[in-house]
């Protein structure tokens, strides 16, 4: 498939429309309790060999990190797994191979993903979830 170069430049047009006032929504509204860096550590590494060993079925691409990211969300927050899942779409850029051009690739999936991140973040948050909390009811009815 191939892509222009008014589409490549369009793309990183709306790539900024979403994702610089993403990133303010996130870290404004939605701040990371503190981080416990030992275990940040350990999830960004279980991230990339996630992101960098997908598994392979027939001739689909399964890719676990959205597990990875739920967990750091419920830890951290949405501005945390904000900042992973932006992480993670870079691995992914350079890991997939495609024919489209790399640029257009990560403009595309961050744009996506910034949406869903901030999305998701304002649904748990305003249906009353807790961020950081190990009571189950919590998390699991909100």
């Amino acid at each position: 498939m191939s892509v222009s170069k008014k589409q490549q430049f369009i793309m990183f047009i709306v790539w900024i429309l979403i994702f610089l006032p993403s990133i303010y929504v996130a870290y404004t509204y939605f701040p990371s309790r503190e981080l416990d860096w030992t275990n940040i550590i350990i999830l960004f590494t279980m991230m990339l060999l996630t992101m960098l060993l997908p598994l392979q079925f027939q001739n689909f691409t399964i890719s676990l990190e959205r597990w990875l990211t739920l967990t750091i969300f419920f830890q951290y927050g949405v501005f945390a797994e904000f900042v992973f899942i932006q992480v993670a779409v870079l691995l992914i850029v350079f890991t997939e191979k495609t024919s489209l051009p790399l640029a257009h690739k990560f403009f595309v999936n961050s744009a996506i993903f910034s949406v869903i991140s901030i999305v998701s973040g304002f649904v748990f948050h305003y249906a009353g979830g807790v961020i950081g909390t190990l009571d189950f009811s919590n998390i699991f009815f909100f």
